[in-house]
């Protein structure tokens, strides 16, 4: 039965396919499946007329139905299913939906849809009816009219509100198919050109386009010229393709000259789609872009402002942690991209060019496994060259570490790394500690944990390094977040377990991060287990009879009596500076004052019979004491108690005041009784010096730096014994008896420096322990346990062995954290400094140097004393001319040392590097100059001064050893700020001085030393080249030719020092080819005659094997002419390929003249040049100059030999033990000789087949030959053989590696011939 027309056709249709409409709000009822009712539909609607008026009918039903909002609502929503049925799926689909699937319907219902949009344009009114409606249309399985749809959507775009357009806009890539997207792109683009406000939704949309335009350009772009644009079909999709990429690349470069002003909650968008649209080749002006817009600082500022803020940082959603989720899914979506911006971060060569926003992407790549370890090292680099700045880290972390929680395991990671990697390098275990602290700072209770975990298990290592940046870690935590890391404090009490495998400077330091810890719980009313716990432990340590546990228990109360001692920082509360202190009693009634009262007395009364650990305390209340940081109150208390005792002990007033030291030592023999200390006396005296450094202490901080009431003993003297007990001492008294004496004498010395400098005196002692230590074998200082020794030697000492007494004055110094100083000395009336008074302060110096600095990564330049020189001053005796010549050696050791400092470059110390070359550069300066050098902050201008001071001492440099250290300070003084031309070319000169004075026979040059000099003469030089080939052209040739006057401008070459001399040239040789590049010449003949004039120096150099029979310049020119030629093919050979057909001749003469002929004796160095030249040939167009040929043998002297093992003459064969090595050569006759010459033949005529067949010895003559020739030697059989196959026409060479660095022989060796 056929429908009426009309709306009523609506009704009709859908009660008979199974849907009951809903009105009031009630939802649309469906009875029978989604899909049926579909099909039911559409087959009621072909049924009723072949025709479009029920079509039309039956749309215009639905609109009417849909006039009503709730209606409308209600067919946008997914329908309900009956009761009476079961439906196989879940109902999820509207009305609309399944309407929209309908092909005779979708067009209509899309058009009636749209409309209906234009409805809502106040914004008003209901705004999710849009939404619902654009819902509808994503996703449809087939869109009838794509066209007609896109016109639609863009006709409603440009008529909506932003509001609308909006949704409409990120909408597009979800609704209209992939066929459309290029339509869109146009579109958007215009939009956007018109519209900055639609800028986000239109990059959304455009990143979600699928237009894959790299596979479309190479598969159009090939063809488009061919194709008139004016064609149908292939033609024009070409063209669009094009306009359209080209719109989309236009969109990216508006995009990128709009980021610096983008909102802040767009900058996501923006930047997913920069990243996610960009192509290799453009890649990195993307980059470029997003570093330099992209101020994370002030997007920080910003989003604290926002008005979302609060609510935005609730959800984890804040403008930073969106923009770095844009950037790490950007960085990921393509390789090319990673890759890009690991180049662009690896590029970065000066100090000040890093970001913040480089640093997080080093978080970010550093995620990505396959880079881990290349960020790790990369980073590792820039701290120690001083690139990335401890600064840069820490307000990266601190000011944006909530956005980077994300990346929590990624700089837990890079800490760990850090600092397991900084052994040698100081610099990146402090900044991995700027790392962890600030970690600490802004991670959340899991990550703290971790991070505790993390330096527990650094602490537990067994690396000083990682344990010191760990224990410094926890400490700075507990300065700044002390409360919570006392939440951690179970963990930290784990490492008490384990103290025996820890320092006493560590010890000290994880105790007073104990102690940080325990004083918080006890200040803020916590339980106080963990002072509890403190107690039993220092307890325990201090009653052990073993001194090393003893000292533990020592360090552990200090820092006790550090944390809880400690001054307050407001004036008005106890313990402060301006109040009264009537009585010491007054420490022993604050609350934390008496708990360092109490372990001050534990420690007393625990270490009164060991005098180690009794001076070991004196030391660190000193310490403590002249930090200033201790209560008053509590300084006081020490005094009185400790310091005080020192008169009643070692004060001898029975005539006038001096200090028993001698009587002391001998206390059992002669009858003297220390008073007071319950201590054997002849124990005492090794902490005499200790407790005086308490009492100064005391002295200083109670009379505020005031000395006054202990002027007697800074001026009384010692009492020693007569120095005639010290003639024939080892005849008259004991062993042990001459060990006393040895250790009052080193008490007396170190005792000097307590009160005053009186240098005189001590250089006398010294003499006298210097004798002493002789008679006195296995000597070992009362106080050698409690030193800090670098020197192995610390311990005792053989009769036999030369003395250092200031090794043994090293265990003398207490483990404290004060700077050594030295007092200066003037002369003047009063006082006058002489040499032998000198060379006891520059020792001094230099001990304390070499103690305080970390061991340099390379060795001191310096062996043994050197000589007395006859000519420095005729005036003076042969002693004094020794002690000037110590003093000069010691004073360029200190130097060496100070500027071989690993950190003297670092970031952290500019100050220091600039204080040190002051006081180089003010000596000998008019005084108009030291003013403008003393306030100077330019490094450059201080280094020219410093540099122009030190040069002068050239001059006055005794030997060649002491003169090489020399032109090494100075070299490491230039390295400190950019190479100055000028004084490069100084030094150059001064080395050039220093090998050209004769020195006295007697001097001993080592090689080292030799190869050092040599090498800043050619390498500082400002015509290096020039000079390498005057001495491989003339210098050594003349020395081989015996030529005196050569040898007179170069008294250094000799037969000893050949070797030396070639392997520095091959070196500089080297050097001078890997820094080849076309942009340091004016035009390409320069660097043409700049490579042959390398290619000259190395055919001279591979010669001097023939003309010295000694193995070691074989062995070099083996080595070093690998590595040339290795750098001569990366860096020459593509430079000689590009202007190839513009110089042919000259580049065919630098193959023939030079590298050929410098090659003959090197097979491998060889080959690898043919495979190169071959490559080059065959790029050109000339491969067929390329041909092969076969070599005969002959040896160095170049002799043909007959068989593949080398002739002997009949020297070699009686001796036996000198074994000429073969070289292999070309063969001069039959056109074998290759050569690199212009050829009249045409080179195609000659058959390639035969020019590459290797001429080869039959093998039954192959077998005679080998028979005949190893006779004594049967080794030929296993000779590996190079041989040369056809393929394709295509020479191909296979040669099996030698077992030795130098063949005896070769069946064939490859040549070439240019027929140019």
């Amino acid at each position: 039965m056929a429908l009426a027309l009309g709306p009523a056709v609506f009704y009709s249709i859908c009660q008979e396919a199974g849907l009951t409409l809903g009105t009031d709000g009630h939802p649309n009822v469906l009875h029978v499946e989604p899909i049926r009712f579909e099909r039911d539909t559409f087959r009621l609607l072909q049924r009723a007329s072949p025709g479009s008026e029920h079509t039309e009918s039956f749309i215009i039903g639905l609109q009417e139905h849909m006039e009503d909002l709730q209606n409308l609502r209600t067919c946008l929503v997914p329908v309900s299913s009956s009761s009476d049925i079961v439906l196989s799926t879940t109902l999820n689909e509207s009305l609309i939906r399944m309407l929209l699937s309908i092909d005779i319907l979708q067009s209509g219902l899309m058009d009636g849809l749209l409309d209906r949009i234009f409805g809502f344009l106040n914004e008003e009114q209901d705004s999710a009816i849009p939404k619902l409606i654009l819902q509808q249309l994503k996703w449809l399985n087939n869109i009838i009219a794509p066209e007609q749809l896109t016109a639609k959507l863009f006709e409603v775009i440009s008529m909506s509100p932003i509001s609308i357009q909006r949704d409409i806009i990120t909408s597009l890539p979800e609704i209209l198919p992939d066929s459309e997207h290029r339509t869109v792109v146009l579109g958007l683009v215009e939009l956007m050109e018109s519209s900055s406000d639609l800028m986000v939704p239109i990059l959304d949309a455009l990143s979600n386009l699928n237009l894959q335009s790299d596979v479309l350009v190479s598969a159009y772009l090939p063809i488009i010229p061919v194709v008139p644009h004016t064609s149908m079909g292939f033609g024009e999709g070409a063209w669009a393709l094009t306009t359209v990429l080209s719109e989309q690349v236009n969109a990216r470069n508006h995009v990128m000259d709009k980021l610096d002003s983008a909102e802040l909650d767009d900058l996501p968008i923006v930047i997913k789609f920069l990243l996610q649209t960009v192509e290799p080749d453009t890649v990195g002006d993307a980059i470029e872009t997003i570093r330099n817009n992209l101020d994370f600082d002030s997007i920080n500022k910003l989003q604290k402002n926002s008005k979302h803020a609060a609510l935005k940082k609730t959800m984890n959603q804040t403008p930073e942690v969106l923009i770095l989720d844009s950037l790490k899914t950007g960085i990921k979506f393509q390789k090319f991209v990673t890759d890009a911006w690991n180049r662009e971060l690896s590029a970065i060569s000066k100090p000040g060019q890093h970001k913040v926003i480089d640093v997080m992407i080093m978080f970010i790549l550093h995620s990505i496994v396959s880079l881990k370890k290349k960020i790790e090292v990369m980073i590792r680099r820039k701290i120690i060259d001083g690139i990335l700045t401890k600064k840069l880290l820490q307000e990266t972390i601190l000011v944006h570490g909530v956005s980077l929680r994300e990346y929590m395991p990624a700089v837990l990671s890079i800490s760990e790394s850090l600092l397991r990697a900084s052994a040698n390098y100081p610099i990146v275990a402090r900044t991995a500690s700027v790392l962890y602290t600030c970690a600490f700072e802004v991670a959340d209770a899991y990550y703290r944990q971790e991070i505790i975990g993390s330096l527990l298990v650094h602490i537990g290592s067994g690396s000083a390094v990682e344990i010191d940046a760990s224990l410094a870690v926890l400490q700075n935590i507990a300065q700044v977040s002390r409360s919570t890391l006392n939440e951690y404090s179970a963990f930290l009490k784990g490492i008490l377990d384990y103290l025996d495998n820890l320092s006493l400077e560590q010890i000290r330091l994880f105790f007073v991060v104990l102690g940080s810890l325990a004083r918080e719980d006890e200040t803020s009313g916590g339980n106080g287990t963990l002072l509890t716990d403190l107690n039993i432990i220092v307890r325990k340590q201090l009653s052990n009879p073993m001194e090393n546990y003893k000292k533990i228990g020592v360090m552990g109360a200090i820092a006790i009596v550090q944390t809880f001692g400690v001054r307050e920082n407001d004036s008005h509360e106890r313990g402060s500076s301006s109040q009264v202190i009537v009585s010491h009693r007054e420490a022993e009634a604050d609350p934390l004052l008496k708990i360092s009262v109490l372990h001050l007395q534990m420690v007393r009364d625990a270490c009164r019979k060991s005098y180690v650990c009794l001076a070991l305390t004196y030391d660190e209340l000193a310490s403590l004491v002249l930090g200033r940081d201790l209560d008053p109150k509590l300084v006081l208390w020490i005094k009185e108690e400790f310091s005080d005792q020192f008169a009643a002990t070692f004060v001898n007033g029975e005539s006038e005041l001096s200090i028993s030291i001698m009587p002391t030592l001998c206390a059992d023999m002669s009858g003297f009784a220390s008073q007071g200390t319950g201590m054997d006396t002849a124990d005492g005296v090794a902490y005499l010096c200790s407790l005086f450094k308490l009492l100064q202490a005391t002295e200083k901080t109670a009379s505020e730096d005031g000395l006054d009431d202990i002027d007697g003993l800074l001026g009384c003297g010692i009492t020693m014994f007569k120095k005639e007990y010290l003639e024939d001492i080892a005849e008259v008294y004991s062993t042990e008896i001459c060990h006393t004496i040895a250790q009052g004498l080193l008490c007396a010395i170190n005792w000097f420096p307590r009160i005053i400098i009186r240098l005189q005196q001590m250089t006398e002692l010294e003499g006298m322990l210097r004798h002493v230590l002789k008679s006195a074998p296995g000597f070992r200082p009362l106080e050698a346990n409690q030193a800090k020794v670098k020197d192995s030697a610390r311990g005792g000492h053989s009769s036999n062995t030369p003395v250092d007494v200031f090794h043994v004055l090293r265990v003398h110094e207490p483990i404290t954290r004060e700077v050594y100083e030295i007092s200066e000395v003037v002369e003047n009336n009063a006082i006058q400094l002489r040499y032998p008074e000198l060379l006891f302060l520059l020792k001094d110096l230099l001990a304390k140097v070499n103690y305080k600095l970390p061991a340099p990564t390379t060795h001191m330049p310096f062996g043994k004393k050197a000589s007395v020189v006859a000519d420095m001053n005729q005036g003076r005796t042969a002693q004094d001319s020794t002690i000037i010549l110590d003093c000069l050696n010691i004073s360029l050791k200190v130097l060496w040392s100070l500027f071989s400092w690993n950190e003297i470059k670092g970031v952290d110390q500019k100050e220091v590097r600039l204080e040190l070359l002051k006081s180089l550069a003010l000596d000998r300066l008019p005084p108009e100059r030291v003013s403008e050098i003393q306030g100077s902050i330019n490094l450059s201008t201080v280094v020219v001064e410093a540099f122009r001071n030190l040069s002068t001492w050239r001059e006055m440099m005794p030997t060649f050893e002491s003169a090489a250290m020399l032109l090494e300070i100075l070299d490491r003084v230039l390295d400190l700020v950019p190479r100055n031309a000028e004084l490069s070319h100084k030094a150059s000169m001064l080395a050039t001085e220093t090998l050209s004075y004769r020195w006295p026979p007697s001097i001993i040059v080592k090689p080292d030393r030799l190869a050092y000099v040599l090498g800043l003469q050619i390498g500082c030089s400002n015509v290096r080249l020039k000079m390498i080939n005057e001495y491989v052209t003339s210098v050594l040739p003349s020395f081989l030719d015996q030529d005196e006057g050569q040898s007179e401008l170069h008294p250094m070459l000799n037969t000893n020092t050949f070797t030396v001399y070639t392997k520095v040239l091959h070196i500089q040789l080297t050097l001078l080819v890997s820094e080849f590049s076309e942009e340091n010449f004016d035009d390409t003949q320069s660097a043409l005659d700049h490579i042959a004039g390398l290619g000259l120096c190395f055919q001279q150099l591979a010669t001097f094997v023939k003309s010295n029979d000694k193995r070691e310049v074989l062995a070099v020119t083996l080595k070093h002419s690998k590595t040339f030629m290795e750098q001569f093919i990366k860096r020459v050979i593509p430079f000689l390929g590009v202007h190839f057909r513009g110089h042919q001749d000259a580049i065919a003469k630098i193959f023939k003249n030079y590298l050929q002929a410098g090659t003959r004796s090197l097979q491998k160095t060889m080959e690898s040049l043919i495979f190169e030249v071959k490559l080059m040939l065959e790029n050109n167009d000339a491969g067929a100059a390329f041909w092969l040929g076969n070599l005969k043998h002959r040896n160095l002297r170049g002799e043909e030999i007959s068989s593949q093992l080398p002739a002997m003459s009949e020297d070699e064969q009686d001796g036996g033990t000198r074994d000429l090595q073969s070289e292999i050569d070309e063969d001069e006759g039959n056109g074998e000789h290759g050569d690199l010459r212009p050829s009249n033949n045409n080179p195609r005529k000659r058959s390639r087949t035969d020019a590459h067949k290797p001429r080869t010895t039959p093998r039954k003559a192959r077998k005679d030959a080998q028979a005949t020739g190893s006779s004594k030697k049967k080794r030929s059989s296993q000779r590996p053989r190079a041989r040369v196959r056809d393929i394709d026409n295509e020479p191909r060479i296979h040669t099996k590696r030698y077992t030795r660095p130098f063949p005896y022989c070769a069946t064939v060796i490859i040549v070439f011939v240019m027929g140019f």
